[in-house]
């Protein structure tokens, strides 16, 4: 049986569709640096239809920079030491947060505290 060069061009085209396909579904390594943020921030506004909270700097008293905090159905917030649900949370407010960076640099809320009403 003999091989003719279009047979060799279609098992060559197969076999590097077949290497590419596979290259693919391997994970790359991350080289991302999880970027942590713990600090104290006053509560401009709550928006609980796009799970987020405005929120700005008190630390620097002159940054008056606003950003968001983003929370979902795993982030914890307590008042007093107790859970406290992140929707009543109120304009003025003094809250601590901790969580992670996202890539839009807002912080993904992972607790919260409130600690001036």
């Amino acid at each position: 049986m003999k091989i003719t060069p279009a047979k060799k061009i279609i098992c060559i085209s197969a076999f590097l569709f077949v290497f590419c396909l596979l290259a693919n579904l391997i994970p790359p390594d991350a080289n991302a640096q999880l970027i942590v943020n713990d600090k104290n921030m006053k509560v401009m506004a709550v928006d609980s239809k796009k799970m987020r909270i405005e929120i700005c700097g008190v630390d620097d008293p002159g940054d008056n920079t606003t950003g968001y905090v983003y929370v979902d159905g795993y982030t914890e917030t307590f008042k007093d030491g107790k859970a406290f649900d992140w929707k009543n949370l109120k304009k003025g407010w003094i809250i601590r947060v901790k969580g992670g960076v996202r890539w839009d640099m807002n912080l993904k809320a992972q607790k919260i505290w409130v600690i001036k009403l």
